[in-house]
Protein backbone atom coordinates (compact mmCIF):
# COMPACT_ATOMS: atom_id res chain seq x y z
CA UNK A 1 0.00 0.00 0.00
CA UNK A 2 1.42 3.20 -1.12
CA UNK A 3 1.43 6.41 1.58
CA UNK A 4 2.15 9.64 0.32
CA UNK A 5 4.98 11.82 2.42
CA UNK A 6 3.78 15.34 3.29
CA UNK A 7 6.36 17.74 3.84
CA UNK A 8 6.44 19.26 6.94
CA UNK A 9 5.78 23.20 5.82
CA UNK A 10 2.63 21.25 3.63
CA UNK A 11 0.20 22.41 6.82
CA UNK A 12 1.72 24.84 8.33
CA UNK A 13 0.34 28.76 7.81
CA UNK A 14 3.70 28.91 5.09
CA UNK A 15 2.51 25.33 3.03
CA UNK A 16 -1.00 26.62 2.17
CA UNK A 17 -2.03 28.47 -0.30
CA UNK A 18 -1.37 31.99 -0.44
CA UNK A 19 -3.31 33.01 -3.93
CA UNK A 20 -5.61 31.71 -5.64
CA UNK A 21 -3.82 30.31 -8.28
CA UNK A 22 -2.36 28.06 -5.49
CA UNK A 23 -5.92 27.35 -4.52
CA UNK A 24 -6.53 25.66 -7.69
CA UNK A 25 -3.11 23.47 -8.05
CA UNK A 26 -4.06 22.58 -4.27
CA UNK A 27 -7.21 21.10 -4.96
CA UNK A 28 -6.30 19.63 -7.84
CA UNK A 29 -3.79 18.23 -6.35
CA UNK A 30 -5.19 16.88 -2.81
CA UNK A 31 -8.77 16.64 -3.93
CA UNK A 32 -8.42 14.86 -7.59
CA UNK A 33 -10.75 11.90 -7.03
CA UNK A 34 -13.72 14.96 -5.71
CA UNK A 35 -13.22 16.72 -9.05
CA UNK A 36 -13.48 13.11 -10.50
CA UNK A 37 -16.56 12.91 -8.70
CA UNK A 38 -18.19 16.03 -9.54
CA UNK A 39 -16.96 14.84 -13.41
CA UNK A 40 -19.07 11.38 -13.19
CA UNK A 41 -22.42 13.45 -12.12
CA UNK A 42 -22.11 15.87 -14.89
CA UNK A 43 -21.66 13.18 -17.12
CA UNK A 44 -24.80 11.18 -15.68
CA UNK A 45 -26.95 14.66 -15.98
CA UNK A 46 -26.01 15.15 -19.41
CA UNK A 47 -27.21 11.91 -20.68
CA UNK A 48 -30.68 13.25 -21.73
CA UNK A 49 -29.25 16.43 -23.70
CA UNK A 50 -26.73 14.25 -25.69
CA UNK A 51 -29.39 11.50 -25.98
CA UNK A 52 -31.91 14.00 -27.52
CA UNK A 53 -28.50 14.89 -29.57
CA UNK A 54 -27.98 11.63 -31.05
CA UNK A 55 -31.55 11.76 -31.61
CA UNK A 56 -31.43 14.85 -33.18
CA UNK A 57 -28.58 13.49 -35.68
CA UNK A 58 -29.97 10.77 -36.69
CA UNK A 59 -33.09 12.20 -37.75
CA UNK A 60 -31.57 14.94 -39.72
CA UNK A 61 -29.28 11.90 -41.52
CA UNK A 62 -33.12 10.38 -42.65
CA UNK A 63 -34.38 14.05 -43.87
CA UNK A 64 -32.16 14.12 -46.91
CA UNK A 65 -33.64 10.89 -48.28
CA UNK A 66 -37.15 11.03 -47.48
CA UNK A 67 -36.87 14.63 -50.16
CA UNK A 68 -35.04 12.39 -52.43
CA UNK A 69 -32.50 14.70 -53.61
CA UNK A 70 -34.76 18.09 -53.05
CA UNK A 71 -32.14 19.80 -51.64
CA UNK A 72 -34.24 22.93 -51.00
CA UNK A 73 -37.60 21.38 -49.27
CA UNK A 74 -35.06 19.08 -47.28
CA UNK A 75 -32.96 22.13 -45.59
CA UNK A 76 -35.92 23.87 -44.96
CA UNK A 77 -37.35 20.85 -43.43
CA UNK A 78 -34.30 20.43 -41.15
CA UNK A 79 -33.91 24.53 -40.34
CA UNK A 80 -37.70 23.61 -38.54
CA UNK A 81 -36.05 20.55 -37.05
CA UNK A 82 -33.62 22.19 -35.73
CA UNK A 83 -36.27 24.50 -34.18
CA UNK A 84 -38.02 21.54 -32.57
CA UNK A 85 -35.06 20.13 -31.04
CA UNK A 86 -33.46 22.94 -29.42
CA UNK A 87 -37.24 22.99 -27.64
CA UNK A 88 -36.39 19.39 -26.69
CA UNK A 89 -33.22 20.62 -25.01
CA UNK A 90 -34.65 23.40 -22.71
CA UNK A 91 -35.57 20.73 -20.04
CA UNK A 92 -32.12 18.73 -21.13
CA UNK A 93 -30.28 21.85 -19.99
CA UNK A 94 -32.65 22.69 -16.10
CA UNK A 95 -31.22 18.75 -15.81
CA UNK A 96 -28.00 19.74 -16.34
CA UNK A 97 -28.34 22.91 -14.29
CA UNK A 98 -29.39 20.93 -11.18
CA UNK A 99 -26.46 18.78 -11.19
CA UNK A 100 -24.54 21.94 -11.79
CA UNK A 101 -25.69 23.20 -8.66
CA UNK A 102 -24.57 20.60 -6.37
CA UNK A 103 -21.44 20.91 -8.11
CA UNK A 104 -20.68 24.54 -7.75
CA UNK A 105 -21.38 24.38 -3.72
CA UNK A 106 -19.03 21.07 -3.27
CA UNK A 107 -16.18 23.40 -5.28
CA UNK A 108 -17.45 26.19 -3.33
CA UNK A 109 -16.32 23.94 -0.17
CA UNK A 110 -12.68 23.12 -1.52
CA UNK A 111 -11.61 26.28 -2.44
CA UNK A 112 -12.72 28.06 0.59
CA UNK A 113 -11.24 24.58 2.86
CA UNK A 114 -13.85 24.17 4.24
CA UNK A 115 -15.31 20.87 5.65
CA UNK A 116 -16.99 18.45 2.67
CA UNK A 117 -19.84 15.85 3.15
CA UNK A 118 -19.95 15.27 -0.55
CA UNK A 119 -23.99 13.92 -0.51
CA UNK A 120 -24.97 16.35 1.86
CA UNK A 121 -23.24 19.35 0.56
CA UNK A 122 -24.46 18.06 -3.29
CA UNK A 123 -27.74 17.96 -2.56
CA UNK A 124 -27.88 21.75 -0.06
CA UNK A 125 -26.37 23.08 -3.29
CA UNK A 126 -29.45 21.81 -5.46
CA UNK A 127 -32.19 22.77 -2.43
CA UNK A 128 -29.75 26.34 -2.35
CA UNK A 129 -29.51 27.29 -6.14
CA UNK A 130 -31.41 24.90 -7.86
CA UNK A 131 -34.13 27.41 -9.00
CA UNK A 132 -31.88 29.92 -9.86
CA UNK A 133 -29.28 27.72 -11.65
CA UNK A 134 -32.72 26.25 -13.66
CA UNK A 135 -34.30 29.62 -14.49
CA UNK A 136 -30.18 30.28 -15.68
CA UNK A 137 -30.33 27.39 -18.15
CA UNK A 138 -33.51 27.55 -19.07
CA UNK A 139 -32.80 31.55 -20.19
CA UNK A 140 -30.08 30.38 -22.36
CA UNK A 141 -32.19 27.54 -23.85
CA UNK A 142 -34.88 30.07 -24.75
CA UNK A 143 -32.50 31.70 -26.40
CA UNK A 144 -31.00 29.38 -28.52
CA UNK A 145 -34.53 28.13 -29.68
CA UNK A 146 -34.89 31.99 -31.31
CA UNK A 147 -31.45 31.61 -32.62
CA UNK A 148 -33.21 28.61 -34.62
CA UNK A 149 -36.39 30.38 -34.88
CA UNK A 150 -34.93 32.84 -37.09
CA UNK A 151 -33.34 30.06 -39.84
CA UNK A 152 -36.59 29.17 -40.23
CA UNK A 153 -38.39 32.02 -41.35
CA UNK A 154 -35.54 32.58 -44.01
CA UNK A 155 -33.89 36.12 -42.54
CA UNK A 156 -32.41 37.70 -45.22
CA UNK A 157 -29.94 40.09 -43.26
CA UNK A 158 -26.85 38.41 -41.98
CA UNK A 159 -26.54 40.53 -39.22
CA UNK A 160 -29.91 39.86 -37.98
CA UNK A 161 -29.65 35.83 -38.70
CA UNK A 162 -26.41 35.67 -36.49
CA UNK A 163 -27.20 38.26 -33.86
CA UNK A 164 -28.85 35.78 -31.35
CA UNK A 165 -25.53 33.50 -31.67
CA UNK A 166 -23.55 36.79 -31.43
CA UNK A 167 -25.25 38.05 -28.18
CA UNK A 168 -24.85 34.45 -26.55
CA UNK A 169 -21.32 34.17 -27.52
CA UNK A 170 -19.95 37.38 -26.37
CA UNK A 171 -22.91 38.74 -23.55
CA UNK A 172 -25.23 35.94 -22.23
CA UNK A 173 -22.97 33.28 -21.42
CA UNK A 174 -19.80 35.69 -19.23
CA UNK A 175 -22.74 37.02 -17.55
CA UNK A 176 -24.49 33.46 -16.54
CA UNK A 177 -20.85 32.54 -15.50
CA UNK A 178 -20.74 35.34 -12.97
CA UNK A 179 -24.74 34.90 -11.85
CA UNK A 180 -23.26 31.05 -11.23
CA UNK A 181 -20.51 31.90 -8.80
CA UNK A 182 -22.70 34.56 -7.01
CA UNK A 183 -25.35 32.35 -5.54
CA UNK A 184 -22.35 30.34 -4.32
CA UNK A 185 -21.83 33.11 -2.43
CA UNK A 186 -25.08 35.28 -2.00
CA UNK A 187 -28.53 34.90 -1.15
CA UNK A 188 -29.95 37.47 -3.71
CA UNK A 189 -33.38 37.61 -5.83
CA UNK A 190 -32.74 36.56 -9.34
CA UNK A 191 -33.43 40.32 -10.97
CA UNK A 192 -30.55 41.19 -8.75
CA UNK A 193 -28.27 38.19 -9.49
CA UNK A 194 -28.62 39.59 -13.32
CA UNK A 195 -28.43 43.04 -12.34
CA UNK A 196 -25.06 42.32 -10.54
CA UNK A 197 -23.86 40.10 -13.04
CA UNK A 198 -24.22 42.39 -15.72
CA UNK A 199 -22.47 45.60 -13.38
CA UNK A 200 -19.83 42.93 -12.60
CA UNK A 201 -19.23 41.69 -16.35
CA UNK A 202 -18.88 45.40 -17.71
CA UNK A 203 -16.06 45.53 -15.40
CA UNK A 204 -14.04 42.33 -16.86
CA UNK A 205 -14.55 42.20 -19.88
CA UNK A 206 -11.41 40.50 -21.14
CA UNK A 207 -11.36 38.00 -19.00
CA UNK A 208 -14.86 37.14 -19.28
CA UNK A 209 -14.25 36.14 -23.08
CA UNK A 210 -11.02 34.45 -22.62
CA UNK A 211 -13.15 32.17 -19.88
CA UNK A 212 -15.65 32.07 -23.53
CA UNK A 213 -13.00 31.04 -25.52
CA UNK A 214 -11.73 28.85 -23.63
CA UNK A 215 -15.23 27.04 -24.02
CA UNK A 216 -15.55 27.16 -27.25
CA UNK A 217 -12.48 25.27 -27.88
CA UNK A 218 -14.09 22.53 -25.54
CA UNK A 219 -17.10 22.87 -27.56
CA UNK A 220 -15.06 22.10 -31.07
CA UNK A 221 -15.32 18.49 -30.20
CA UNK A 222 -18.36 18.78 -31.20
CA UNK A 223 -17.20 19.60 -35.24
CA UNK A 224 -15.48 15.65 -34.95
CA UNK A 225 -17.49 13.29 -37.64
CA UNK A 226 -16.81 9.83 -36.25
CA UNK A 227 -19.85 9.66 -34.14
CA UNK A 228 -18.22 7.33 -31.68
CA UNK A 229 -14.92 9.18 -30.96
CA UNK A 230 -16.59 12.65 -31.10
CA UNK A 231 -18.80 11.47 -27.88
CA UNK A 232 -15.78 9.52 -26.47
CA UNK A 233 -14.30 12.68 -26.28
CA UNK A 234 -16.88 14.96 -25.19
CA UNK A 235 -17.63 12.93 -22.27
CA UNK A 236 -13.93 12.80 -21.62
CA UNK A 237 -13.93 16.35 -21.63
CA UNK A 238 -16.64 16.62 -19.26
CA UNK A 239 -15.69 14.33 -16.24
CA UNK A 240 -11.91 15.58 -16.18
CA UNK A 241 -11.82 19.03 -18.11
CA UNK A 242 -15.25 20.88 -16.63
CA UNK A 243 -14.60 20.91 -13.25
CA UNK A 244 -11.36 22.29 -12.78
CA UNK A 245 -12.78 25.05 -15.60
CA UNK A 246 -16.19 25.74 -13.62
CA UNK A 247 -13.26 26.11 -10.80
CA UNK A 248 -11.26 28.10 -12.20
CA UNK A 249 -13.80 30.42 -13.39
CA UNK A 250 -15.24 30.50 -9.67
CA UNK A 251 -11.77 31.73 -8.18
CA UNK A 252 -11.93 34.49 -10.77
CA UNK A 253 -15.32 36.00 -9.26
CA UNK A 254 -14.40 35.29 -6.24
CA UNK A 255 -11.42 37.61 -6.42
CA UNK A 256 -13.44 39.90 -8.67
CA UNK A 257 -16.38 40.03 -5.37
CA UNK A 258 -13.56 40.23 -3.20
CA UNK A 259 -12.83 43.15 -5.29
CA UNK A 260 -16.36 44.96 -5.71
CA UNK A 261 -18.42 43.52 -3.02
CA UNK A 262 -16.70 41.62 -0.20
CA UNK A 263 -14.17 44.55 0.89
CA UNK A 264 -17.12 46.87 1.27
CA UNK A 265 -20.09 44.96 2.55
CA UNK A 266 -18.62 41.44 3.60
CA UNK A 267 -15.57 42.08 4.54
CA UNK A 268 -14.99 38.49 6.43
CA UNK A 269 -15.63 36.87 2.75
CA UNK A 270 -12.51 38.67 1.38
CA UNK A 271 -9.47 36.43 0.82
CA UNK A 272 -11.67 33.48 2.24
CA UNK A 273 -9.77 30.00 2.02
CA UNK A 274 -6.79 31.78 1.74
CA UNK A 275 -3.48 32.49 4.16
CA UNK A 276 -2.03 35.91 3.01
CA UNK A 277 1.85 36.15 3.45
CA UNK A 278 1.39 39.88 4.35
CA UNK A 279 -1.30 39.55 7.03
CA UNK A 280 0.43 36.36 8.75
CA UNK A 281 3.94 38.16 8.99
CA UNK A 282 5.75 35.29 6.70
CA UNK A 283 8.26 36.54 4.00
CA UNK A 284 8.83 34.27 1.19
CA UNK A 285 11.32 32.01 2.95
CA UNK A 286 8.76 31.21 5.49
CA UNK A 287 10.18 33.03 8.35
CA UNK A 288 7.69 35.02 10.69
CA UNK A 289 8.78 38.62 10.90
CA UNK A 290 6.23 39.97 13.32
CA UNK A 291 3.37 38.29 15.42
CA UNK A 292 1.25 41.07 15.25
CA UNK A 293 -0.38 44.25 13.68
CA UNK A 294 1.49 46.21 16.62
CA UNK A 295 4.89 44.80 15.97
CA UNK A 296 7.26 47.04 13.59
Amino acid sequence: MNVRKYSQTEFDEYGLPHNRKEVFFDVLKNRYGVIVCCGLIMCLFTLPYFAVKVLGETVFTSVFYKFDGDMTAAEDYAKVLRFYISLAHIPCFIIMALALAGVVKVIRQLIWAEALFFETDFFSGIKQNGLHYALTFALYGVIKSLDYLLLTVNVSTPFVLYLPTGVIIVFIVPLLMTALSQTAVYSVTYPRLISNSFKLYVKNIPVNLLFVIILIIGLLTDFITITLLKYAVIFIEILLLLTPYIMARMLFDFSVFDKYINARNYPELVDKGLIRLDKIGLTGGGKKVYQNENNE
